[in-house]
């Protein structure tokens, strides 16, 4: 009924999604802006935010 298939998978490709996203795509301009903004934001974040303790 099944038969084995006549060609069996001999390499493997490793592929990222950041290399299929070229450079001049709107992704990433937004992602550049983000990691511009990001620093800033973690300063005023961790700066307002409440001591965090572990469990016990």
């Amino acid at each position: 009924m099944l038969k084995k298939p006549e060609v069996e998978q001999q390499e493997l490709e490793w592929v990222s999604i950041a290399s299929l996203v070229p450079d001049w795509h709107l992704l990433r301009k937004i992602e550049s802006a983000v990691d511009f903004i990001d620093p800033a934001l973690k300063s005023v974040t961790y700066a307002a935010s409440a001591t965090s303790f572990g469990p016990k």
